[in-house]
Formats: structure tokens, sequence, C-alpha cells
């Protein structure tokens, strides 16, 4: 997986590859609520892609509950609309 920008007619930017089925977009499309998905009306927009990557590993033997770790980034999404 791989996240990729490209303004019309232009090559496409890449901002992140290599990431495995842990990782997971959100989108924002204002505001500080995020979605996993959005429709296609909505693309114009989203202002931000969030990156989030979560790993868990399992309890010890004789442990209480699994351990969970990630980190996320936010990658905001400047200057998308050009000039038509």
């Amino acid at each position: 997986m791989g996240l990729f920008r490209q303004v019309y007619g232009d090559s496409l930017l890449e901002y992140a590859t290599g990431m495995d089925t842990t990782a997971q977009f959100q989108y924002r499309t204002g505001g500080s609520t995020y979605a996993d998905t959005v429709t296609a009306g909505s693309l114009a927009s989203i202002d931000v892609v969030r990156i989030v990557a979560d790993s868990r590993k399992p309890a010890e033997s004789g442990g209480m509950a699994d351990i969970t770790f990630g980190w996320s980034v936010n990658i905001a999404l400047r200057n998308v609309r050009g000039n038509d």
C-alpha cells in the first residue's frame, strides 16, 4: 500500500509507501472528524489524510491483556484544487 497525490495533469507525488495491512487511511473533509471512507462527491473536500498503523502483541502467558501500540500521522493536502 502507498499514498500518492497528483494535481490533474502533473506527476504523482509519493507521500508514503511500503505500508502493510496494519495501516489504514482516514479522511478529513473539514472540521475535526475523520472517516474511513468518503463518497466520490466528497473527494474534493478532503483536506487531510491520516495514516494509522497499529500493532498488537498477545499477552505473556498468564498476562491480563494484549499489548497494543501504534502511530499515526496527518498529511495536509494543500493546494489540492488547482486553477481550472
